[in-house]
Parts: C-alpha cells; sequence; structure tokens
C-alpha cells in the first residue's frame, strides 16, 4: 500500500529536482528519504523562490503546492552538488522519481481541508522538517485543487 509524502522546498530546487527526475535530502531529513518506497506519490511545498530569498519577502513568496511525482528508485548516496542549499549542504541522500505533473495549487486556499494542518495560524509548522506523510485524503484534496487549477476558472480560454 502507498504512502503519501509533501516534500518541502524552494522553487530553484524544485525545478532542478524536475529536470533531474530526482529528489534529495539532508542527512537531518534523511529518515523521511529512507521511509518512502518505490511506487510512492509525492508532491512539493513550494516555500518561496531561492534559497537566499528574505524569509519574509512577499515578492519572493511561493506557497503553493506544485508537481505530482512517483518514487522511482531505492535510496542512494551521493556527493554530488546540484542544488543550491544554506550552509553548503549537498542532499547526499536521493531518490530518482518520476514527475506526473507540474500543476499547481495555492496552499492558503486549502488549510482548511487538510487534516495535517491543526492549527490554522500555524499552518506551515507540520511542512518543517523538509518533508511529511500525509493521509491519502489530503493527498487527494492537493491534486484535485490542482487539476481543478489547470482547467481554469469558466468561461476562460
Amino acid at each position: 500500500m502507498p504512502r503519501y509524502w509533501i516534500l518541502v522546498m524552494v522553487e530553484e530546487n524544485y525545478l532542478l529536482a524536475k529536470a533531474r527526475g530526482l529528489i534529495g535530502m539532508s542527512k537531518g531529513a534523511s529518515r523521511g528519504i529512507q521511509q518512502m518506497q518505490v511506487g510512492d506519490p509525492l508532491t512539493f511545498y513550494i516555500s518561496k523562490k531561492r534559497v537566499d530569498s528574505p524569509a519574509n519577502d512577499p515578492g519572493q513568496r511561493v506557497q503553493q503546492f506544485r508537481g505530482m511525482a512517483r518514487v522511482s528508485s531505492e535510496v542512494f548516496e551521493s556527493d554530488e552538488r546540484i542544488w543550491p542549499a544554506r550552509a553548503r549542504e549537498i542532499f547526499r541522500f536521493r531518490r530518482r522519481v518520476e514527475f506526473l505533473s507540474d500543476a499547481s495549487a495555492d496552499v492558503r486556499l486549502l488549510i482548511d481541508k487538510l487534516s495535517f494542518v491543526t492549527n490554522t495560524l500555524f499552518w506551515a509548522l507540520p511542512l518543517r522538517p523538509g518533508y511529511v506523510e500525509v493521509k491519502p485524503k489530503d493527498f487527494e484534496t492537493i491534486q484535485e485543487a490542482m487539476q481543478a487549477s489547470r482547467v481554469g476558472p469558466p468561461g476562460s480560454s
């Protein structure tokens, strides 16, 4: 039975992950990547545009769920620097992923609908570790919001 995941990253790292079909985690978050199994679906929470973006700069804030992927390899380690990171982290623990979609959905429109959000004022707290396993219903809610955003409002072309 698959497990469902949200990985947290900045937009520049998401684009690199998508281009390479590869996700990586730091040693501190390696437990999450090791818990994933081949075939597990995942999506991404994009917090801001770049690693070095100021935390409270509204022009750099993204706050969206983006992309759907499926884990396609076992965990492996590599010292190749791929992603920009704070403190020169390499994200050495990796898995290959197959991207299925690049759609997105605004997080703020979903926080009341997601069971892992227990405090709407501090809705991002569960995402702080860099990954979170979510219930299938939460994953489905995010996926449906992404599909709806691709369709657009009635009357649009």
